[in-house]
């Protein structure tokens, strides 16, 4: 058997087509066929159809009006607190906007954020934090103490942005990219206005991003319940 084909014939067993095509040569046809995806993209694809569920990253009882969908924005009144928990375990990587004086561009539209990488290429991102608890690489359990959200102006909410990303979870989210997918865990009866923030959790739901009623103004309040837990 001649080495030319010997190459084309390994290239169709073992899908590497672009690769010896090992030898920088092009055989043919065989030029036109895709290189197959990475593990890592097959792993992302996977985890996309399948979804992810999580929670509200707020304690039991707190409402959150919806300001924005997909990279989902929400607004916590001023009097819940702006303590943020986990929604989701997975090991964490906090990441801090650019400072002055700093050498790396790592300025994001996230501001202060921390990833919480999913172990399949993905990561759950929670944005807009003034303090940071967790430590780079350490791991954490839903409903565990992170951060606090920034704080709010007199008169406003507190935002805290709430995302599925594909992504490396230990460099800034900045280059990360939205999954379709996800599901929140939220109260049955919902809040129906902001003074109704921290009512009483009848039950609960899972609900598709895409269900969330979204918009400023006119959003939808979705309250928490999300249990604390230790780390």
């Amino acid at each position: 058997m001649s080495h030319t084909l010997r190459d084309v014939l390994r290239t169709i067993l073992f899908g590497s087509v672009g690769a010896g095509l090992v030898s920088g040569c092009c055989y043919g046809p065989f030029c036109n066929l895709e290189v197959p995806p990475s593990s890592a993209d097959h792993a992302v694809a996977l985890a996309e159809m399948e979804g992810l569920t999580i929670h509200l990253p707020f304690g039991a009882g707190i409402s959150a009006q919806c300001l924005q969908e997909n990279l989902l924005a929400l607004a916590i009144p001023n009097y819940s607190g702006r303590e943020i928990l986990a929604p989701i375990g997975g090991v964490a990587y906090p990441h801090f906007a650019r400072r002055e004086g700093d050498d790396d561009d790592s300025a994001t539209d996230f501001g202060n954020h921390i990833n919480l990488d999913q172990g399949d290429g993905t990561m759950v991102v929670i944005g807009n934090l003034q303090e940071i608890f967790v430590e780079h690489g350490k791991a954490v359990v839903a409903g565990q103490l992170i951060a606090l959200a920034v704080a709010a102006n007199q008169g406003a909410s507190s935002q805290v942005q709430l995302g599925w990303q594909a992504g490396d979870a230990t460099v800034t989210a900045l280059d990360s990219s939205s999954l379709e997918g996800l599901r929140l865990i939220v109260a049955v009866a919902q809040a129906d206005d902001a003074d109704d923030a921290d009512g009483t959790v009848l039950g609960e739901q899972t609900l598709g991003v895409e269900e969330f009623t979204c918009g400023q103004p006119g959003g939808g309040y979705y309250t928490s319940v999300l249990s604390a837990s230790a780390p």
